[in-house]
């Protein structure tokens, strides 16, 4: 789960640079504006698609997956009809949002031609909350909100460690530089 998370933020960041480097050059995008692998975050990154891509990383994928599907048994309620039918909704789901970052790094898409993460995140979850019943909806409402506040404090923590260091912030700062991040990262999901 921290891996897919630190996917989903890796992505809005490249995507942001992607963007960026777009209107700065009005160029259409090529294979060539894959991750940089001028910094060892970004070649990690770039291994990280690569495995994403070639299917190395479908059984941790599927771990996930796994793990989230128990949750919302236990938590929803779910009956064994609607497990395997939000199996299914994630995995086309999945297999969509590989072959769209497939399309863009080979350049065969533009950033335009695919859905953003939080569109495609809102289509699942969509197609989700049609298979439950009103009371596992709200259930399931109530579990994401905590799972945003949870996945925005890590990601705010991850922002804030990468930097603090760099910019020698005192106590105060981090504090406030903590807050900022964490806004920050509660509105993109």
């Amino acid at each position: 789960e921290a891996e897919i998370e630190r996917l989903k933020l890796e992505l809005a960041r490249l995507r942001g640079r992607l963007s960026e480097a777009l209107r700065a050059t009005n160029a259409p995008v090529a294979a060539a504006s894959a991750p940089s692998a001028s910094a060892g975050r970004d070649r990690a990154a770039a291994r990280g698609w690569e495995a994403l891509l070639s299917g190395r990383s479908d059984a941790a994928v599927q771990r996930v997956v796994d793990a989230r599907l128990n949750l919302a048994r236990e938590r929803l309620h779910l009956t064994p009809d609607q497990e395997q039918a939000i199996r299914g909704v994630v995995s086309n789901a999945l297999a969509a949002g590989r072959e769209n970052l497939r399309r863009l790094l080979a350049g065969q898409a533009t950033y335009d031609e695919v859905p953003t993460q939080q569109e495609w995140g809102r289509a699942l979850e969509r197609e989700i909350m049609a298979l439950l019943t009103p009371e596992q909806q709200e259930a399931y409402r109530q579990q994401r909100r905590e799972e945003m506040v949870a996945n925005a404090r890590l990601a705010a923590n991850t922002e804030l460690l990468l930097v603090q260091g760099s910019l020698q912030l005192d106590a105060q700062q981090q504090d406030a530089m903590f807050a900022t991040l964490y806004d920050f990262s509660l509105r993109q999901m």
